[in-house]
């Protein structure tokens, strides 16, 4: 996953935003704060979800995980964030898909290792990540659960996406 970071104002809560993409890169880059809000976020690093070789012939579907660190300060007793996870290339979150070229494979990222739960905002029957009041000060884990539907019908070679990871305060 390559990730980046920015931040923005949404509603009055600030959030802190890491793009991920399915390979096996790790940057960052962060951008200055644009509120005075005392909470402040960031996510720290990132690690990668990675698939490895897809076999198209596979009866089980082929399942990962990544994680994402984030650190939180200025947090207060009541303080609360949540991490919200974008479609990525996909037009829902319940489509998510991997490219190479213009051949899709598609996949799905979780909040559970069940694999019950699909990741996005928490809108339209999805999870996200909180609300959860975050240690102050500490680096905080998340684990991002990842999984490849079996025999999907692909050209071997590296597939990718974009996904964006937001911290909502």
């Amino acid at each position: 996953m390559n990730f980046t970071q920015e931040r923005s104002m949404n509603r009055g809560r600030r959030r802190g935003t890491k793009v991920l993409v399915l390979a096996s890169t790790l940057a960052a880059a962060l951008l200055p704060a644009t509120d005075a809000l005392a909470i402040s976020c960031s996510i720290v690093s990132t690690s990668a979800v990675s698939f490895g070789n897809y076999n198209v012939f596979d009866t089980s579907p082929l399942d990962t995980t990544g994680s994402l660190t984030f650190n939180c300060t200025g947090v207060g007793g009541s303080d609360t964030i949540v991490v919200d996870l974008s479609a990525g290339g996909a037009s829902s979150v319940f489509s998510r898909r991997m490219l190479q070229a213009s051949e899709p494979l598609s996949y799905n990222l979780y909040t559970d290792g069940a694999h019950t739960v699909v990741w996005g905002d928490g809108s339209g029957g999805t999870g996200h990540y909180g609300p959860v009041v975050p240690p102050n000060g500490t680096n905080d884990t998340i684990t991002i659960y990842a999984r490849v539907p079996a025999q999907q019908n692909v050209s071997v070679g590296p597939y990718d996406d974009t996904i964006v990871a937001t911290i909502l305060f």
